[in-house]
């Protein structure tokens, strides 16, 4: 069994007062609301997927401090199916949950654009503050928050960094339409010169074009529209979006913009007395580790001869450079001088390094990731290379250094390399060799 422990109440408010939960792609939100439909607590944690664990934190943060008395709760979100389940109540409607939780933060809007974690919805209003029309995008998870979260641990930067950077007039283009796309075009926009900063101008820029153009299809919004969801809450997004939509709309976003629809499920929810929520999150049973089970038996290459990649000696060393050594140099081999021929490959992902004999014989090879800086990743390949130096006592003489990937040319010039070539010309030498080694 699962145990539930919050703090003694202590206050006691007076008046029904109501928690919204909302179970989001990403995160769950809630919102403690008072007897008159202000909002006077809210909470924002991430799942990690595990949404009722993390809900079950988050109504208790909330509660802390009240009349557990007088206290209901709602849910809705797209993740609040678990939850519901184990609390017997039926989840609100998202969509009208945002428009209820809309009315309460802006009054009269006539556009609400929401951008969460993993979904873009657009709801029109009519007149009277009722549906007119609702848009959302498909499971790709472009233009959405998760999208953002991803490139900016890319490039390195948190919260507060992406928060604190202010918003350029001519954002260099990043292809936000897909993450694979906007991996290589990070890389060949940061070749071209372009700052961090800049960079992510471009990423929100593209992301507030990407999610204007999923909902609205070529249609034209035209009042007030007020935007809701985590994604509210960042600055750059914002004033991207204001641009691409036009001088003369105008976007409102509130500080609880990010608890909209949690805001909404407790005012039109179907509600739980706070007393029954706690003694069934305090009574859900306790998972242990999933058992496997096969559903399909596992494809083999019984016909093939695969390549044998093992090697004798490998690593990891501090700088996350995966190592691994083909052919170990003898201690006798110590302080001799080894000629290499190096080739690099800068990905948008990964960065890989080669060290072949002047035979083309692989001798070693290191593979890190290029977080966004493949310069970075560059010099970190060559600190492994030092590494392997010093452990075997030998001294590498490069011959000649090849560059490939999305990063090639900047990199190509910081190490001066011979040959700058395209991915497909070196996937290609590359395959002919391990085929060909292999036969």
């Amino acid at each position: 069994m699962t145990e539930l422990t919050c703090r003694s109440s202590s206050l006691n408010l007076g008046g029904n007062m109501r928690i919204g939960i909302d179970c989001g792609s990403l995160t769950v939100k809630g919102a403690l609301i008072d007897e008159k439909g202000r909002v006077v607590e809210r909470e924002h944690r991430v799942h990690h997927g595990e949404v009722v664990a993390t809900a079950q934190q988050v109504i208790c943060a909330l509660v802390d401090g009240h009349d557990r008395n007088r206290l209901t709760l709602s849910l809705t979100g797209r993740h609040a199916g678990p939850l519901a389940a184990l609390l017997g109540i039926e989840p609100a409607d998202p969509a009208a949950c945002e428009i209820a939780g809309a009315r309460v933060l802006f009054g009269r809007v006539d556009h609400i654009l929401h951008v969460g974690g993993g979904s873009l919805m657009l709801i029109s209003l009519d007149r009277d503050g009722n549906l007119l029309s609702f848009s959302t995008n498909s499971a790709c998870a472009a233009g959405t928050g998760s999208f953002l979260d991803e490139q900016a641990a890319r490039l390195g930067m948190t919260y507060n960094d992406a928060n604190a950077v202010q918003p350029v007039d001519t954002p260099p283009p990043i292809a936000t339409r897909c993450a694979v796309f906007a991996k290589t075009d990070l890389i060949h926009r940061q070749q071209e010169g372009f700052s961090r900063e800049e960079l992510w101008c471009g990423l929100c820029n593209g992301m507030a074009l990407t999610a204007l153009q999923t909902l609205l299809k070529g249609r034209e919004l035209k009042g007030r529209v007020a935007v809701t969801g985590g994604v509210a809450t960042n600055p750059g997004m914002i004033h991207y979006l204001r641009r691409a939509l036009g001088a003369d709309r105008e976007v409102v976003v509130s500080d609880d913009s990010a608890v909209c629809g949690a805001i909404g499920a407790a005012l039109d929810g179907e509600s739980l007395p706070i007393s029954q929520v706690l003694e069934r999150l305090a009574h859900r049973p306790s998972f242990g580790p999933a058992s496997s089970r096969v559903h399909r038996p596992p494809l083999k290459l019984n016909r093939s001869r695969y390549p044998d990649f093992s090697v004798p000696v490998s690593w990891t060393d501090a700088d996350g450079n995966e190592v691994r050594i083909h052919e170990p140099w003898k201690e006798s081999d110590g302080a001799r001088e080894v000629p290499v021929l190096l080739g690099i490959d800068v990905g948008s992902t990964s960065t890989k390094a080669a060290l072949c004999d002047e035979n083309g014989r692989v001798i070693a090879d290191i593979y890190r990731r290029t977080m966004g800086d493949p310069v970075g990743a560059g010099k970190k390949l060559m600190s492994a290379m030092r590494d392997i130096e010093r452990r075997f006592g030998v001294r590498f003489a490069v011959g000649a250094v090849g560059t490939t990937g999305s990063g090639r040319r900047i990199v190509g010039a910081v190490t001066g390399a011979d040959l700058v070539v395209n991915e497909i010309s070196a996937h290609v030498r590359g395959a002919v060799s391990v085929v060909a080694a292999s036969i």
